[in-house]
């Protein structure tokens, strides 16, 4: 009986693991596409000086910088719950 217990604690334990996992990666996949809605925003912004940004109807954020140079960098980090993700792109 011990055994079977012991074997029931340890499945449980895996599967709570596995449950936590999916939320991490769904939470992540919710950051990547904030990232990369301020990138196309900011884009879009530098070609037709827009000032009114979107709105994430998920509640994900996204934060977006310019560093113009040579060459310019655009910066994005996007927020979803407790994931972060960011992109750079260099032009």
């Amino acid at each position: 009986l011990a055994v079977v217990l012991a074997t029931a604690i340890a499945a449980a334990g895996v599967v709570v693991m596995q449950i936590r996992l999916a939320g991490n990666a769904a939470d992540s996949v919710g950051a990547i596409f904030a990232a990369d809605s301020g990138v196309e925003w900011q884009l879009y912004n530098i070609r037709k000086s827009t000032t009114t940004e979107p709105v994430m109807v998920n509640g994900s954020t996204f934060l977006t910088s310019i560093t113009w140079g040579s060459p310019t960098v655009l910066k994005s980090l996007g927020t979803f719950r407790s994931a972060k993700r960011q992109f750079k792109l260099s032009f």
